[in-house]
């Protein structure tokens, strides 16, 4: 299971095999079932998450009504940045979509292993940075396109995932009512 995480976190920087062994102790391979919170509103995130298998939905609350922010797939990083680091209650949800199976890092973990492995630390600040990249191009999708381009840049980056994912959800994400993305896609299809 963690042969996916190994290839990531390689992208990154190169582990000798005793740092992997080391880093690896700290690993907590779960099961998480449909419909399962790994982090909830008001909570302090205590955890980075890699999904090995599955999805996972990430959304706030205003007024009853779900705002998704983000969706994490298969051989990505799971967590609330502002949260893990500031260590401040978080303001959103994160929900598996399917049943998934993931390896969790515990925060204090984390530090522990950015002192013992120095390129763990290098590791981990290109983790969190990746992060930070895809909610700032999120935040690009609003200010620069319509809603019919960032339907169709969405449908560019991620056509696969998207099979994966409810009408209502997909609109959400965008911005945009659900009837108002079934009429982008009858004129785009």
């Amino acid at each position: 299971m963690a042969d996916a995480l190994k290839r990531k976190l390689s992208e990154f920087s190169s582990l000798t095999e005793n740092e992997w062994e080391q880093l690896s102790s700290c690993f907590h391979h779960l099961s998480v079932p449909r419909g399962s919170f790994i982090l909830k509103e008001g909570q302090i995130c205590d955890s980075v998450y890699f999904v090995n298998k599955g999805a996972f939905r990430h959304y706030f609350l205003k007024d009853g009504d779900e705002i998704h922010t983000a969706f994490s797939f298969e051989n990505s990083f799971v967590a609330n940045t502002r949260s893990l680091t500031e260590q401040l209650p978080s303001d959103q949800f994160i929900v598996a979509m399917e049943n998934s199976e993931v390896i969790r890092m515990y925060r204090t973990d984390l530090f522990v292993m950015y002192k013992s492995i120095p390129s763990f630390e290098v590791i981990g600040r290109q983790m969190l940075q990746s992060m930070i990249v895809a909610q700032e191009a999120r935040t690009a999708l609003f200010m620069l396109y319509t809603p019919e381009e960032r339907y169709q840049k969405l449908l560019s980056e991620i056509t696969e995932m998207l099979k994966r994912l409810p009408l209502q959800q997909i609109a959400s994400y965008l911005g945009i009512a659900r009837e108002t993305l079934s009429r982008i896609r009858n004129r785009l299809h």
